[in-house]
């Protein structure tokens, strides 16, 4: 199967259950504050620059959840 991408179909997605759940959301939550605390370590949580860039993801993020029919995956 070289060169094919393989996607886990929305069905097992659904029935993944908490547990999966769970990690995604835990994964989802660590790594904004992983980025979070880098930034304020080198001290750039106040630049232009990164505030833009968080902007823009939380609008393309807001985007993807309520458009209709949008997907992230196949």
């Amino acid at each position: 199967m070289a060169g094919q991408v393989l996607l886990e179909p929305a069905e097992q997605r659904l029935q993944r259950g908490p547990a999966g759940r769970r990690l995604y959301a835990a994964a989802g939550l660590a790594v904004p504050a992983f980025g979070f605390t880098t930034a304020s370590v080198l001290g750039v949580l106040g630049d232009a620059w990164l505030i833009v860039s968080i902007v823009l993801w939380a609008a393309v993020t807001i985007v993807m959840i309520v458009r209709p029919g949008s997907t992230t995956g196949v």
